[in-house]
């Protein structure tokens, strides 16, 4: 599924009233926002045009939480891509990042003299580790069966 709307900067206009009142506007990106990479499986994969990241802009966004269950759909690079594009933008991420600290990093805004941090956690940690604890076991066994030895 690709997600590429006709004029992304008005995706929010209707709620941009109740969003201004807002004094830290934090929202979900569910996919990457990239051209690049390629389906890597599943019933249903998401990827977003680049050019979505003007709704973010327009809805005052300060800080999006990228830990989704879609957010590795089309493979690392437009992930990378992702994290790339909203550095640029100034929008800070959480939940996601190039290694696990990253990752595990709050977002800290003040505004009106007050710090407020947000660092979500998401199911996709426990998806991603077992997934990479899976690839682990699978290459030592491999290594096992191959040498005789477990290493």
């Amino acid at each position: 599924m690709e997600v590429n709307r006709k004029d992304p900067e008005k995706v929010f206009d209707k709620v941009n009233p109740e969003l201004r009142k807002a004094d830290i506007r934090f929202g979900g990106l569910e996919a990457s926002l990239s051209e690049r990479g390629s389906p890597v499986g599943g019933k249903i994969v998401m990827r977003h045009d680049p050019k979505m990241v003007a709704a973010y802009l327009a809805g005052g966004f300060e800080v999006v939480a990228f830990a989704s269950n879609h957010c590795l759909d089309y493979g690392m690079e437009p992930f990378l891509d992702t994290l790339d594009l909203l550095d640029r933008h100034q929008i800070r991420y959480v939940g996601a990042g190039r290694n696990i600290a990253e990752a595990r990093k709050a977002a800290i805004i003040e505004k009106k003299g007050t710090r407020s941090a947000s660092s979500p956690i998401s199911c996709w940690f426990r998806w991603a580790g077992a997934r990479i604890r899976r690839e682990r076991a699978s290459r030592r066994s491999a290594k096992t069966l191959s040498t005789g030895l477990r290493t």
